[in-house]
């Protein structure tokens, strides 16, 4: 089972222990996973963000693929 707490305590000393429970709560929308957006939701997720609103009207195609982090972590993951 998933310990948030243990998953994210090596951010402690970068945020404090009421900073890392902000974070966990915070809800952050994401318009467009391509690019900087996929990067930026990563970063956020690897911080402990809890909740997140994701919006990408592109669609995904073999040839732009290589933008997409996501699209390989939901094919990895499924």
């Amino acid at each position: 089972m998933f310990n948030y707490e243990e998953a994210f305590s090596r951010n402690i000393g970068w945020v404090t222990q009421e900073e890392q429970q902000k974070l966990r709560h915070t809800k952050v929308a994401i318009g467009g996973l391509g690019g900087v957006g996929g990067d930026h939701t990563i970063v956020l997720a690897r911080l402990g963000i809890g909740n997140f609103h994701i919006s990408d009207l592109d669609e995904y195609f073999t040839n732009n693929a290589q933008t997409r982090y996501t699209f390989f972590k939901v094919i990895i993951i499924k």
